[in-house]
């Protein structure tokens, strides 16, 4: 279909880009801490400390001496997939879920960029998954589709700070309603069972 074809097409563009990257790993370096500087400016541990006030856990700014530690590995070790209904690429998503669930620690791991449709926004659990790119338009997704993928990073105490998505503004704005549709009817759930008791 049209839609595997562009999944498959970015996957290649994306492996691509690395490649050309990597030929000046010292400049991609660079690159990737400012990113990374930029990204972080934007939810830091004070602010995530006044969203969550309540929040029983503690939280840490990620280190960026950490991050530098570990970036020649990081990047050399990155595996791009298109994950979709082809079929063709269930033997590399095998691997990634051995690879991924036999052994959490960095090193001996690659670091995955997975590509793809339907097949991954229900129903299948990316564990370490801190970055999402979602590029539908929030008016072409059902609302369940939605919701489901709402729960993109699950609750992991660490990860607190590291998780982000990329979205375009119509699945912000769809997003931001689902949410205020479901605060309102748990609202009516709480004030139904008062009444009730």
């Amino acid at each position: 279909s049209r839609s595997v074809d562009d999944h498959n097409n970015l996957a290649d563009y994306i492996r691509k880009y690395i490649r050309h990257q990597l030929k000046d790993i010292s400049s991609f370096k660079q690159e990737c801490i400012k990113c990374f500087q930029a990204i972080y400016q934007d939810i830091n541990k004070q602010k995530f400390e006044e969203l969550f006030s309540d929040y029983p856990h503690k939280v840490e700014n990620p280190s960026i001496e950490v991050v530098e530690k570990h970036l020649d590995y990081i990047l050399e070790h990155i595996r791009v997939i298109a994950l979709n209904s082809d079929g063709e690429n269930a033997e590399v998503y095998n691997e990634y879920v051995q690879n991924v669930t036999a052994d959490k620690k960095l090193y001996g791991d690659y670091l995955w960029i997975v590509v793809g449709g339907n097949r991954i926004s229900r129903g299948l659990t990316f564990e370490g998954l801190v970055s999402s790119y979602f590029d539908r338009d929030g008016i072409s997704v059902k609302v369940d589709t939605l919701t489901q993928m709402g729960r993109w990073f699950g609750y992991r105490v660490g990860y607190e700070l590291l998780p982000r998505v990329w979205m375009p503004e119509g699945a912000i704005n769809t997003m931001k309603e689902i949410c205020e549709l479901e605060e309102e009817l748990h609202s009516q759930l709480i004030d139904e069972f008062a009444r009730k008791e």
